[in-house]
C-alpha cells in the first residue's frame, strides 16, 4: 500500500460516515422506521471500501501523470511477452478489487430476488467504476479503460453470485436445524 495517505483515508471515510448518518436518519422521517443494526454495518463496509478504492485508484497517484483513453479489450494472458503478462495480472487484480464490493451490495440487497439482485449489483458497480475511470481522467491520475470497467464489473459479479450462494447456504443450514 505505498503511497496510500492514511489522513485523507481517514477523513474520506468520516465524511462517508457523516453522509451516511445523515442518510440514514432521513430515510428514518421518510419512511418512518430505522435502519437495521446490520444494514448499518453493511453501509459502514461499503463506505469503508468504497473510500478504500478510490484511495487506491484515484487519491495515492499524482495528478497530471497518466492521460488518455484506451477502449480495447485487451485482457492480456499469461503466456507471451510482458506486456501481456502485465495486462493479465491487472485484469486479475481489477477483477479482484471489486469481488468485496459485489458481495457488500448482495448483503445488503438480501430481500430482492437473486436475478434482479445480481443486476442491480452489477449495476452499481458498473456506476462505480465508470465514476472512477471518468475521474482519472479529468484529473489526469490514470488512464481511462474499458478493460478496467469490463474486469471492475465482473469482480462485482463473482462478488455477488458468491454471496448470494453463501445466504442461500445459510438460510438452507438454518432450516435444516430447525
Amino acid at each position: 500500500m505505498t503511497g496510500v495517505n492514511y489522513i485523507t483515508f481517514a477523513v474520506s471515510v468520516m465524511a462517508c460516515l457523516i453522509v451516511l448518518y445523515i442518510s440514514g436518519k432521513t430515510y428514518a422521517i421518510i419512511k418512518g422506521r430505522e435502519i437495521s443494526r446490520k444494514k448499518k454495518v453493511l453501509y459502514f463496509c461499503l463506505a469503508f471500501y468504497v473510500c478504500f478504492i478510490f484511495q487506491i485508484t484515484i487519491n495515492n497517484r499524482e495528478a497530471g501523470s497518466r492521460m488518455g483513453v484506451f477502449a480495447e479489450l485487451e485482457f492480456g494472458k499469461l503466456t507471451g511477452d510482458i506486456l501481456s503478462i502485465q495486462k493479465w495480472i491487472y485484469s486479475c487484480l481489477n477483477i479482484m478489487l471489486f469481488v468485496p464490493m459485489g458481495a457488500i451490495f448482495t448483503f445488503i440487497k438480501n430481500e430482492v430476488k437473486a436475478g434482479r439482485k445480481i443486476f442491480m449489483v452489477i449495476l452499481y458497480c458498473f456506476l462505480i467504476s465508470f465514476g472512477i475511470e471518468s475521474i482519472q481522467l479529468v484529473t489526469a491520475t490514470g488512464y481511462f479503460e474499458l478493460v478496467d470497467i469490463v474486469t471492475n464489473v465482473f469482480g462485482g459479479f463473482i462478488g455477488s453470485v458468491l454471496a448470494d450462494m453463501v445466504m442461500r447456504l445459510r438460510s438452507r443450514l438454518i432450516r435444516k436445524n430447525r
